[in-house]
């Protein structure tokens, strides 16, 4: 029986999790670390939403975004009187069918309020099918319907019906630039296999500078496995390029080039990883007061070596690199492992 009661227990821990990890966007083999990744920055998106609403309900003169909404919602004219069909007198499944949503007596209540947006909706596409044409004019009351029937919840429908009649366009998250310092300190907090002294100093330029990441990006790196290492690449490459947003192809170059002069330089030692899963996982442990100038000075000596072609054997390119840190830290290239 404790057998039983214990696999069944399992079995529903994992049909939850799977859920977390579908609700998170996350694929079917991602890890634990990964899904909370997900989560907390959906978590803190979220948060950030909230505060924007506020702060934009609050310049308009409203305590609350729910109070701004209402009042932005009266305010939004009809241009011409809107007979509403009939299809939209059908509320629409996925507002009650589920575990936790309001029954469907609740919706159909809710429902004329619904009926004001559409009409308003209704009304925006009338005023403009004179300019946009009828075929215009159709594929968006047919579109408008299609969204109705099949929105998840009523106050998701209204907000695309606003940002339709206030004309409101969709993020690119390849093209949305939002601040990178607080993700950045939040996950390089925890590293423990990267140059502390640097990484600190990246902090605090991401911070006085404005580093700035776009939206998938973002996304990428705290979805990342690699999260505390892809994001001291990202902040590393700002700083060394001197600017807060760089691409994702200056991160990859910087990255690659970042492994050579390390390899070259020596600055860390081995240890394992302590992954059960990986046994013979290793990690480096730096000395912890490498800064970001020896980074940048092993770095330029690479490309400096490159530039000059492939004549030199690799225990000489080791000791310029070497020779080069040591020039930009008063002699100390705080070499710790065996070349």
């Amino acid at each position: 029986m404790f057998a039983d009661s214990y696999l069944a227990t399992q079995q529903r821990l994992e049909e939850w999790f799977a859920d977390i990890r579908r609700a998170a966007g996350c694929g079917d083999n991602a890890d634990t670390g990964a899904v909370l990744r997900a989560v907390e920055a959906m978590s803190r998106k979220l948060e950030a939403c909230e505060e924007q609403q506020v702060a934009v309900a609050r310049s308009r003169g409203y305590r609350y975004w729910g109070a701004y909404y209402n009042a932005v919602m009266s305010e939004v004219p009809e241009a011409v009187p809107i007979e509403l069909p009939t299809t939209y007198n059908e509320v629409p499944l996925d507002w009650f069918r589920g575990e936790g949503k309001p029954s469907y007596d609740k919706c159909l209540k809710r429902l004329p309020k619904t009926h004001k947006v559409i009409r308003k909706a209704l009304a925006y596409i009338a005023e403009y099918e004179p300019i946009e044409g009828e075929e215009w004019a159709e594929e968006m009351r047919k579109e408008l319907y299609d969204r109705f029937i099949n929105s998840k919840d009523p106050d998701a429908f209204e907000k695309e019906c606003l940002d339709l009649i206030y004309e409101v366009e969709e993020e690119d998250p390849e093209t949305t630039w939002v601040e990178a310092a607080d993700a950045a300190a939040v996950a390089l907090e925890k590293a423990t296999d990267l140059p502390l002294q640097a990484t600190e100093e990246l902090i605090a330029y991401a911070y006085d500078e404005g580093v700035e990441i776009t939206k998938k990006h973002l996304a990428f790196i705290e979805q990342s496995d690699y999260r505390e290492s892809k994001w001291f690449d990202y902040l590393l490459t700002a700083c060394l390029r001197k600017s807060n947003q760089v691409s994702e192809g200056e991160v990859e170059a910087v990255s690659k080039l970042k492994h050579r002069a390390f390899e070259l330089w020596k600055c860390y030692e081995l240890e394992s990883a302590n992954d059960p899963l990986r046994p013979k996982l290793m990690k480096r442990i730096f000395a912890p007061n490498v800064s970001v100038a020896m980074i940048e000075a092993a770095c330029n000596e690479v490309c400096r070596l490159d530039r000059e072609g492939n004549a030199l054997i690799s225990d000489e390119w080791a000791d310029a690199v070497v020779a080069a840190v040591a020039a930009a830290n008063g002699g100390n290239a705080l070499v710790i492992a065996e070349k």
